[in-house]
């Protein structure tokens, strides 16, 4: 059994979800037309920018590059995961976070929206909450601009600077050129209305935030988000900051706890249908 589905089985088993009821196959991406996904379009999507991704080497957003491999499987049992806990609570906004820097969090988060946005049915907004170091735009090979930091300095009624990743039903809000006040940004109530509008015209929003260990940015989206998930690097996350993090979060709105970068042995499944690259480091996850 895959440990990603353990990562989340507590959660549905509290929310009286069935884990048989949970198909395991999802259909491969596919071009679409975002006007066909859902309502119409309003407001900030209305004013979205069409990019085409070109991820660098190192970016490692597997769901666009590789989608066969095993890591991409996992991603899709997460995302099945968090769609079955979807039609049974009012689950959209999901903070992902880590305990500390350079755990794959972005990573993470990048692969999970991309995962979701895959069949076209919903629309997922790839929020950078991450103020301080911005990666997202560099992750899919796109040139840093004005994004959300410049977004809530402003005082105009301008619409959100959003990008639409060509191809998909996956858009962006990076966080742009960092500021002198992350803080004083994030509890601004033009962040709120923001939320609180991009919740009407998403299915999904994934939150990209600092690490909730060494700063409270995180407790402060995880406040305006329906859960979190924390993300940890097998053999580097120290337990001392594990346990921080977890005291950080709020339990009740904890879904689980992303295992990344570790080492699993190669199974029939995998063998079957020969996704697994020699020596792959596979995301997986534990319960919380």
């Amino acid at each position: 059994m895959s440990r990603i589905f353990e990562a989340l089985r507590r959660s549905d088993l509290e929310r009286g979800i069935h884990p048989a009821a949970v198909p395991d196959a999802i259909a491969p991406i596919t071009p679409v037309d975002v006007t066909a996904t859902g309502a119409a379009a309003a407001g900030a999507l209305e004013h979205s920018h069409d990019v085409h991704a070109h991820p660098r080497e190192d970016a490692r957003l597997i769901a666009l590059t590789q989608p066969q491999s095993v890591a991409a499987e996992k991603y899709r049992t997460l995302a099945t995961r968090l769609r079955m806990l979807q039609e049974q609570s009012r689950l959209k906004v999901v903070v992902l976070t880590s305990a500390v820097a350079e755990e794959g969090k972005s990573v993470s988060s990048a692969n999970l929206a991309l995962t979701l946005a895959r069949s076209g049915r919903q629309r997922v907004l790839l929020l950078e909450g991450d103020l301080r170091r911005p990666v997202v735009a560099q992750m899919f090979g796109l040139r840093d601009s004005s994004g959300l930091t410049q977004w809530l300095e402003a005082s105009t009624e301008e619409p959100a600077p959003l990008l639409h990743v060509d191809g998909t039903a996956l858009f962006l809000l990076p966080a742009g050129t960092p500021g002198p006040d992350p803080i004083e940004l994030l509890q601004s109530e033009r962040l709120k209305a923001l939320l609180q509008q991009m919740r009407t015209e998403f299915d999904w929003i994934i939150i990209d935030t600092p690490p909730v260990g060494l700063l409270s940015d995180a407790n402060i989206w995880a406040r305006l988000a329906d859960a979190s998930l924390l993300v940890v690097r097998e053999g580097k996350t120290p337990k001392q900051m594990l346990r921080r993090a977890l005291q950080n979060l709020e339990r009740r709105s904890l879904l689980g706890v992303i295992l990344n970068q570790a080492h699993v042995q190669e199974s029939a499944y995998d063998r079957y249908y020969a996704y697994k690259p020699q020596a792959q480091s596979v995301p997986v996850a534990k319960s919380a």
